[in-house]
């Protein structure tokens, strides 16, 4: 890494909230492959890159989990997510976004330990791209709303920085429109879809994870927003297609236009990632089209172990 000595992790402890989810799982196994001692919290099974599972429910269990584990620093990752949310969720998102995130950056500064909020891509919203970290917010949903009023209330802890994560896919993935493909595609099922013409950038997990490991290496960065990712910006129609030739399946299975577009569909989601850039240099993805054969490749054997 840019600036950070080589073996910087080896032996560091980090707690990383959200550790079972997808991102949460990518960025343990990258501190793990560098030698940290990994803490992780999460209401499901822990991932196995832990070396100490902590099931917590945030915001109350925030102070006693980072006064347990003692770490030099924090990634936080834990919060429901839910594209397209509309205002009569926002009461069930609100305590895991916004109070989850809070309790952290309070616990976090009263210890001194450094935290990365992992905030998102829909907190920009409807302003055109590529999105700057100093540039307009306007969300279109309850969830980027909330995310974003995370990423301010979070801000005002001067031990914080923000990682503003865009789309992410690859192995783990259950949940995006690629891991929907996959399926359908493995399946031989057809795969209803908008247009498919919005524009986004994808972004290999394992890119992303090493985006956030840069960001908490950085104490310089504490105050700032960063952009996490960098991958190439394709529309969703294309990356489904190339979903469909990885698993060997016929595209007439992909059914373009069959369903409408969300209310407040963004055209085009892309990050201007220079701040990350100056900060820590490039970040190595692999071909689009090996990220989508590894996330693929997952949804194979994820589907096989279930059968």
């Amino acid at each position: 890494m840019k600036d950070v000595p080589p073996n910087f992790w080896r032996g560091r402890r980090v707690l990383v909230t959200g550790a079972s989810g997808f991102i949460g799982a990518a960025v343990c196994r990258r501190l793990a492959a560098e030698g940290a001692e990994v803490h992780g919290t999460g209401q499901t099974r822990p991932s196995p890159a832990v070396a100490e599972h902590h099931r917590v429910a945030l915001p109350a269990d925030a102070m006693s989990v980072v006064e347990r584990v003692r770490p030099m620093g924090v990634i936080h990752l834990a919060a429901p997510v839910m594209a397209g949310a509309n205002a009569e969720h926002r009461s069930i998102l609100e305590t895991g976004i916004v109070d989850g995130t809070i309790s952290m950056a309070k616990a976090t500064h009263r210890l001194g330990v450094p935290m990365v909020h992992a905030g998102t891509c829909a907190e920009y919203g409807s302003v055109p791209s590529p999105h700057r970290e100093d540039g307009a917010v306007r969300p279109v949903d309850a969830y980027g709303e909330l995310k974003l009023q995370a990423t301010q209330q979070a801000l005002a802890y001067p031990n914080v920085s923000v990682g503003r994560i865009f789309r992410a896919i690859g192995p783990g993935d259950t949940a995006s429109v690629v891991a929907a493909a996959a399926r359908a595609a493995l399946t031989r099922t057809s795969f209803s879809m908008t247009s498919g013409e919005q524009i986004r950038e994808w972004n290999h997990v394992d890119a992303v994870a090493t985006g956030l490991m840069h960001l908490l290496a950085r104490p310089g960065l504490q105050g700032c927003i960063v952009n996490i990712g960098g991958g190439p910006e394709l529309s969703v129609r294309a990356v489904v297609e190339m979903v469909f030739d990885a698993a060997d399946c016929d595209r007439t299975l992909i059914r373009l236009g069959a369903r409408p577009q969300r209310p407040g569909e963004v055209a085009s989601l892309v990050g201007d990632h220079s701040r990350a850039r100056a900060a820590w240099g490039e970040v190595h993805q692999p071909a689009i089209q090996d990220t989508v054969r590894d996330a693929v490749e997952w949804t194979r054997t994820h589907l096989e172990d279930a059968a």
